[in-house]
């Protein structure tokens, strides 16, 4: 069989295409072991009773979820691996670029995700666009006292004199809550 320039030209760009992967995964490692491995562990089986990420179905399937977790973060009860685990991992979005986030999650997939396939720059970019009006309210609230507003109330009193609150201070809102 003769070696014909496409055949040399395609299997060029195949190995260009698994060179793109070994880096992206080799830059990948570099960012999860500085940012991820500190709770998912440096294997990837957790710590401290934070989720494994080996063994997980959720670097597997569809990147565009993995993708939302980094760059939105996830709070709440989860089950992973048959266990249910009460987290809340910070988002990544506004301190990694799109190219490190797909890096990272090839890398995760690649290592913990039984050779999932990559993720592309493009794949992260598109869900950046489709997640940017999404408000994060934080994690919940641990207090439990009710919420009270700063705002003034209305003044109950209805006449010209100076109205004062229980503490004695000058309501805001009288009409003559001014000192004289």
């Amino acid at each position: 069989m003769e070696d014909t320039p496409l055949m040399r030209t395609s299997s060029l760009l195949a190995l260009l295409a698994s060179a793109v992967f070994v880096t992206a995964a080799e830059d990948g490692a570099q960012i999860y072991n500085s940012l991820c491995g500190a709770c998912h562990g440096p294997d990837g089986k957790g710590l401290n009773g934070l989720p494994p990420l080996v063994g997980s179905e959720w670097p597997k399937g569809a990147p565009a979820r993995s993708i939302k977790i980094v760059l939105n973060g996830l709070s709440g009860p989860v089950e992973v691996a048959g266990k249910s685990y009460n987290i809340d991992m910070p988002p990544q979005g506004a301190v990694l670029s799109d190219e490190k986030i797909a890096a990272v999650l090839t890398y995760v997939r690649k290592s913990f995700a039984n050779g999932a396939g990559p993720v592309s720059v493009d794949e992260v970019k598109s869900v950046r666009a489709a997640t940017a009006k999404r408000v994060t309210l934080g994690p919940p609230m641990s207090c439990s006292r009710p919420i009270r507003s700063r705002r003034p109330r209305p003044c109950s009193r209805t006449s010209s004199a100076r109205c004062t609150r229980a503490s004695g201070r000058p309501c805001r809102t009288s009409p003559r809550s001014s000192p004289r």
